[in-house]
């Protein structure tokens, strides 16, 4: 059912790229619904939210007045990410991350991404060969209050990059004030790396 199909794919594609495989959709009382015209049928996700964690679920479909229910299996595969050694609280991934791809059953939290453990550190302890879900990493402190951060700011045909003083710790993306110390002007910068940021 490409409605399903659909709807799964986008949902973890928007999480990870490229890391969700749809083998089948299995729908289990389809008998109920023979020599029904579904063509202007409407479907909907019963709780959706929920519906998409898990590989099995209810399928509203709306035909004129009527709501009728239709059960479904899907079969998939998801690729995730897990702790190749115990890795407690605040510790860096940094090499302590494995790859597998498993058969796609159910999640309380996302799966976390690749890209996830470049500016995150496990805000738990995780025990070898546990999946990392998103639920348990934290945001990574990039910039310290006190350091020094080199920070660009562009314009038409123009960088300047200076080094200026946190005022305050921030990780990725987050805004942050820095002083500069012989002016002693006070400005506000976007953190994009380790001790390095963009000029707001």
């Amino acid at each position: 059912m490409r409605f399903l199909q659909d709807l799964y794919t986008q949902y973890y594609e928007a999480n990870c790229v490229a890391s969700f495989v749809l083998d089948s959709v299995d729908l289990v009382n389809v008998s109920e619904f023979s020599g029904m015209d579904l063509s202007n049928a409407e479907f909907e996700l019963f709780h959706k939210t929920n519906a998409l964690k898990k590989s099995s679920g209810v399928l509203v479909v709306k035909i004129q007045e009527k709501k009728l229910f239709l059960q479904y299996k899907i079969s998939a595969h998801i690729t995730v990410f897990y702790a190749l050694k115990d890795l407690s609280a605040g510790k860096s991934f940094d090499g302590f991350v494995g790859e597998r791809r498993v058969k796609f059953e159910r999640f309380t939290s996302l799966p976390a991404c690749r890209d996830d453990f470049k500016y995150n550190v496990a805000k738990v302890y995780l025990p070898k060969d546990m999946t990392i879900t998103k639920d348990k990493l934290r945001a990574k402190i990039l910039v310290k209050k006190g350091d020094f951060v080199q920070v660009k700011a562009q314009g038409d045909g123009f960088v300047l990059q200076h080094s200026l003083q946190a005022l305050q710790s921030g990780s990725y993306g987050e805004v942050i004030n820095v002083k500069n110390i012989q002016s002693g002007k006070i400005v506000r910068i976007k953190i994009v790396d380790k001790n390095q940021g963009v000029l707001l």
